[in-house]
């Protein structure tokens, strides 16, 4: 299969989404030739612009939805899409738990090799939040003293301020600000990975017996 000689990164074209990638990215096609998109999800017709190009597929970034996906749903989380840390947030719920099958589905037959299986639905929660027992936060440094967060995708250098953070507790959420706060306030700095200085680099919480008992 060739590449479409059209196709080159910084490239704008138009994509109808049709199914998810393992990971979260959209999976678009353009004379057969398959396309991930980061930020859309099945039913999304998007402009995006080309990022990569290999000779198999190409990876773009969606941009502007021309026509959304009827799945589309609004984000509870104020950061999503920066902190990268969720990546289907704005899908339903349901149909986020149908692809999630048809990955599996397709890991059994492509990589297992398995064929003719029966493949159980895949169960839901009734309340799909704050459930995650562990997170790992940067720590940097922001014009208002350290910063207790996440680094955007890509970024090595940024620690992106959090506010809320829907997968976790709120227990784990008091732990990050607490920490931010004492370190604020006794003038101690987040970690700088330009100059390898600074006196905290990494929060680490873990959770426990529902909450009861918390690891720092």
């Amino acid at each position: 299969m060739n590449r479409p000689k059209r196709i080159k990164k910084g490239d704008t074209v138009e994509l109808a989404v049709q199914n998810l990638a393992f990971g979260g990215k959209g999976v678009a096609k353009l004379d057969d030739f398959v396309v991930f998109v980061t930020g859309a999800v099945p039913g999304d017709v998007a402009r995006a612009i080309v990022t990569k190009t290999k000779k198999r597929y190409a990876e773009a970034r969606a941009v502007e939805l021309v026509s959304p996906s009827p799945h589309r749903i609004d984000p509870c989380c104020p950061t999503f899409g920066e902190c990268g840390g969720c990546v289907w947030q704005n899908l339903d719920y349901g149909v986020q738990l149908d692809y999630k099958a048809r990955q599996v589905a397709e890991s059994l037959e492509h990589l297992g090799g398995l064929r003719g299986f029966q493949l159980q639905p895949a169960l839901g929660m009734a309340h799909p939040w704050r459930y995650r027992n562990r997170v790992d936060f940067s720590i940097g440094m922001r014009d208002e003293g350290a910063v207790v967060g996440f680094r955007p995708p890509g970024r090595w250098d940024l620690v992106l301020p959090l506010s809320i953070c829907h997968l976790l507790s709120t227990e784990m959420e008091a732990v990050r600000t607490t920490v931010e706060n004492w370190l604020r306030d006794a003038g101690l700095p987040g970690w700088d990975p330009r100059t390898n200085t600074g006196f905290a680099r990494h929060l680490l919480v873990r959770s426990a017996q529902q909450g009861a008992e918390l690891l720092v």
